[in-house]
């Protein structure tokens, strides 16, 4: 079994950390029959990762020298990334050599599995797009409200939550930290300053609740933007933060006058034992999020006995002792002013007020005795490291889920254009083929009857002909034109689409994410008429067996549907409504009428349905050259006089 995991591993992000926790349980767990490698993708500029985390990197890291051959076998590709990364990557990391190896990986895996996280009730209708177009399998979530919004849009998704580490490094204290903490009532805060950690909502409420207090003080470690520090560095980022602390406390007013309520942020990318001492420093940490898939520094704080101010609702609660911790309300609220989301997607909104409670009470406390916070946060780690977030439970978990990957060889189950080929050779073998097309001789048969008929036949439908006779088709096929919406029984057919677009675009602006698909093949030359198959007649060239990509006909037939009967192994082809048009035509006629069709098709050329019927001839002869007879099932088919017609008959 061989495994490829990719990931920021040695970036400072959430993500990276997470990645390096997924790693070191894996690590810990490898069973002697996985070939597993990993491949690092930097994203951020900067990069303070400990020498143990880098060793076990390079003792996994493919060589892009590699990767070429590696993509030649079969292989199971973990994901480690927010979806819409792809997008970001294709856009800014285009030359990166990792980048172009990460996507030959997923182009090629056996099986793709995307492991994400999400901060909303809803995840984005284009990372629905690009699991499709990626054919990823399935997602691994990290907290049980994730695992619920994904599964809604019919991915099959796993629970399996970061792991919560506890070796926790020696802490070392910041120099020249301008305040001697020892006596303060600290609330400490670290994340990314953005509106969905909610900074605005914590200061407002800190401010509100100690507007007169010396001995308390809110410590924010926090940072803009990682990634592009060359350009916009840290200290530029500060001043930043810092005019965003002021003007929010300016409007906490009482008596005619702004909070005094004392605030320290910190931004720069710190090494971890300046931050261990920053959480063993805090008498609590706070985070007023509206949205978490798991809250790394949630589960951080509380492996350093710290005991966390939060919401009560979020992937942080999995791991969360509500006893021992300060839970405030929120509510839902729509997402604003950030384009990573939209309006009909909900974040939960911190209740200010029940906020200010929560902070009061852990003052109290702390107040009238700090050892009982200490025993809070005692208590809350335990109740961590006694429910599975270790090394060794998170990775025989991630193991699991591989090997039950492994095991599904179901072809609806691989994400690989390749290997569904090699499954669907000679699948048919020496079997009879009925092929329903959208010509009107289709409607001189009843529905009733071809469902009788072709009973235990291999059945392909083109496009609105699945809807005809949808009981007993096996294969559906579809391109860009003349396109419906197809609504799929349970036990549906395998789907195919062709296009001379690219399937990202396909599936967001024609298809949508309401259509199912399985193959895509793509058209990659559908502008230069000579190279029209009716012309060229190069019927070998466009085996499945020499070429994924489909040839320019024009028309589905001889693109795809001929190819992918051969494909499978069949003796015998019955085409049913599959008529051309009477010479001198341009525009083809269906057996419907008065259908609500997502972008018509073109008019077609002045020679195109003389050169259609031609190659329909020399199409005939090369099949039956194979030793396939080619029969078309209605007399009124305009194809070449030379292809028999044969009727179905009760």
């Amino acid at each position: 079994m061989k495994v490829i995991f990719s990931s920021q591993f040695r970036d400072s992000s959430g993500y990276a950390s997470a990645a390096r926790g997924y790693l070191k349980a894996i690590d810990s767990v490898l069973p002697s029959d996985m070939e597993f490698k990993v491949l690092s993708i930097a994203v951020e500029k900067q990069s303070k990762i400990s020498e143990s985390e880098e060793k076990l990197i390079q003792k996994y890291e493919i060589s892009l020298d590699t990767v070429d051959e590696y993509t030649k076998g079969e292989y199971l590709m973990v994901w480690h990334q927010p979806t819409g990364m792809l997008m970001y990557g294709d856009r800014a990391l285009s030359d990166d050599p990792k980048w172009i190896a990460f996507r030959k990986l997923l182009k090629s895996a056996s099986k793709n599995i995307n492991m994400t996280v999400w901060e909303s009730n809803k995840i984005p209708d284009v990372w629905k797009t690009l699991h499709k177009a990626t054919k990823t399998t399935s997602c691994i979530v990290p907290c049980a409200w994730n695992k619920e919004v994904f599964e809604k849009t019919g991915i099959k998704t796993y629970c399996l939550p970061h792991v919560i580490e506890d070796d926790i490094v020696q802490p070392k204290e910041m120099s020249g930290f301008p305040i001697d903490l020892d006596n303060k009532f600290v609330v400490f805060s670290m994340s990314q300053w953005i509106q969905r950690k909610g900074f605005d909502a914590l200061i407002a409420a800190y401010c509100m609740e100690f507007d007169d207090n010396d001995d308390a003080l809110l410590v924010i470690k926090t940072y803009i933007d990682a990634m592009n520090t060359h350009i916009n560095g840290f200290n530029k980022q500060l001043n930043v933060i810092g005019t965003e602390i002021k003007k929010i406390k300016s409007g906490i007013i009482k008596n005619g006058r702004p909070s005094n309520a004392k605030i320290i942020p910190i931004c720069n990318i710190l090494p971890y034992n300046n931050v261990s001492w920053l959480y063993s420093k805090a008498d609590v940490f706070a985070l007023a999020t509206r949205g978490e898939g798991f809250g790394l520094t949630i589960s951080e704080s509380i492996m350093h006995e710290t005991p966390v101010v939060v919401p009560n609702f979020g992937g942080h609660v999995d791991y969360i002792d509500e006893a021992s911790n300060f839970l405030f309300n929120g509510h839902d609220h729509p997402y604003m002013n950030d384009p990573t989301y939209d309006y009909d997607m909900d974040w939960y909104e911190p209740d200010i007020k029940d906020l200010r409670l929560k902070l009061r009470k852990a003052y109290e406390i702390w107040k009238e005795n700090k050892k009982q916070l200490q025993e809070m946060g005692k208590k809350s780690k335990n109740y961590i490291k006694q429910n599975g977030y270790d090394y060794e439970t998170i990775g025989n978990r991630f193991i699991d889920i591989l090997k039950e990957h492994q095991e599904d060889t179901d072809i609806f189950s691989y994400s690989s254009t390749k290997k569904k080929l090699e499954l669907l050779k000679d699948k048919y073998k020496g079997q009879e083929c009925y092929i329903l097309t959208c010509g009107p001789s289709l409607n001189s048969y009843n529905p009733n009857f071809l469902k009788e008929k072709l009973k235990n036949k291999l059945v392909i439908a083109v496009k609105q002909a699945y809807n005809f006779c949808p009981d007993v088709v096996d294969f559906h096929l579809f391109n860009s034109n003349n396109f419906e919406t197809y609504r799929y029984k349970e036990d549906r057919p395998f789907v195919i689409t062709t296009a001379a677009e690219a399937e990202v675009a396909m599936i967001h602006n024609i298809w949508t994410n309401k259509q199912e698909n399985d193959l895509f093949c793509f058209i990659p030359n559908d502008r230069d008429q000579n190279q029209q198959l009716s012309r060229t007649l190069e019927f070998e060239k466009f085996l499945f067996d020499n070429s994924i990509d489909r040839p320019w006909g024009p028309g589905m037939m001889t693109e795809i549907v001929i190819y992918l009967a051969v494909h499978l192994g069949v003796k015998e082809i019955n085409t049913i409504g599959w008529d051309l048009e009477k010479p001198g035509t341009m525009k083809s006629n269906h057996f419907y009428k008065n259908r609500q069709l997502v972008r018509p098709a073109d008019s077609m050329s002045n020679d195109e349905i003389e050169l259609n019927i031609e190659m329909s001839k020399h199409l005939y002869q090369w099949l039956k050259e194979k030793g396939i007879e080619l029969y078309v099932a209605n007399e009124e088919s305009y194809l070449h006089n030379t292809i028999p017609r044969r009727i179905l008959n009760e």
